[in-house]
């Protein structure tokens, strides 16, 4: 054979090689776990970002916005995210000034890319106002958070109880769903009616414009909610746990298959978890169970190492 076609040969068998371990690559857990979309409220023990390839912090503010973009730098910063969710209050009259704010400050902290509402369907409904004054309220401050060309995006934190009755109660129009960019969708008990995945399509169907971010609570409920929407049962610690897992699974499976956008873990506090200072409110944990909260959240969060792929 000459030698010409065998550094053909050679060549066009070292490219097939060379695909495979592409391929290989870059359909192993440690590929998918890198490209999965991580982000958490507020920070984490430095580890545990590594761990996790957090690349978003959502971050809660109430103060002025100077302040809250002065903040969200220092979130970026010493989280080294590039990336910040920021969550407002829905105020009358304030909040329409604020985002104003935040829209012509917004080139300088281009770290910041939504500017929202945590808890949306129980803030707007605080407001009082009747279904059209709220939708023409909430349209203006949508309007005004994008204004002048301003890169922000407009979302809000949803439960999946919501999505039926208690949203459609507010009287919002299509006009205001379809300016919607994110939808933080949690799943708010963690028995559920319906697979996850029904609930992100009622979400999609109702926000047709919005990315989805499935919620994680990655913590310990049991206290904080009964085990589902239909029972005053509170979950076993052994439900707690198992629910978890199931549900998490699924998530992670609906932002593998691009079906949701992020995920979001609530709270944050990864490998801070014995100083998290929400235990100290009883309906969150009851003093008598603070330990066993916080070794069900850490057994928790070693399952979503496995989940993800880590080991």
């Amino acid at each position: 054979m000459p030698s010409s076609f065998v550094n053909f040969d050679h060549a066009r068998r070292s490219k097939l090689a060379l695909w495979v371990l592409l391929a290989t690559a870059l359909l192993s857990p440690q590929a998918a776990r890198s490209q999965d979309k991580i982000m958490t409220w507020g920070g984490n023990a430095p580890d545990w970002d590594s761990k996790l390839h957090v690349s978003a912090i959502r971050v809660g503010c109430s103060s002025v916005p100077q302040s809250c973009f002065r903040d969200s730098d220092s979130y970026a910063s010493q989280n080294h995210v590039k990336l910040i969710f920021l969550s407002i209050l829905l105020k009358p009259s304030q909040t329409l000034t604020y985002v104003t704010q935040y829209a012509a400050l917004g080139p300088s902290h281009p770290e910041v890319i939504e500017v929202g509402f945590d808890d949306f369907v129980s803030q707007a409904s605080k407001l009082g106002m009747d279904p059209t004054s709220l939708n023409s309220y909430l349209l203006q401050i949508i309007r005004a958070t994008k204004q002048g060309g301003s890169r922000l995006k407009f979302g809000c934190t949803i439960y999946e109880n919501e999505l039926g009755s208690q949203l459609s109660q507010l009287g919002l129009s299509s006009d205001f769903y379809s300016q919607v960019d994110f939808v933080h969708l949690y799943p708010h008990y963690r028995h559920t009616a319906e697979p996850f995945a029904n609930y992100v399509q009622q979400a999609k169907s109702l926000f047709p414009n919005a990315q989805i971010i499935a919620g994680v609570y990655a913590y310990d409920r049991r206290d904080y909610l009964p085990c589902s929407k239909a029972s005053n049962e509170h979950c076993s610690n052994q439900e707690e746990l198992s629910l978890f897992k199931g549900m998490f699974q699924q998530e992670v499976s609906l932002l593998r298959s691009g079906q949701v956008s992020w995920l979001e873990f609530f709270p944050g506090s990864f490998g801070l978890e014995e100083s998290w200072k929400n235990w100290d409110e009883p309906r969150i944990c009851s003093a008598s169970r603070r330990q066993e909260c916080v070794d069900n959240t850490k057994a928790m969060r070693q399952a979503v190492l496995q989940i993800l792929g880590n080991r």
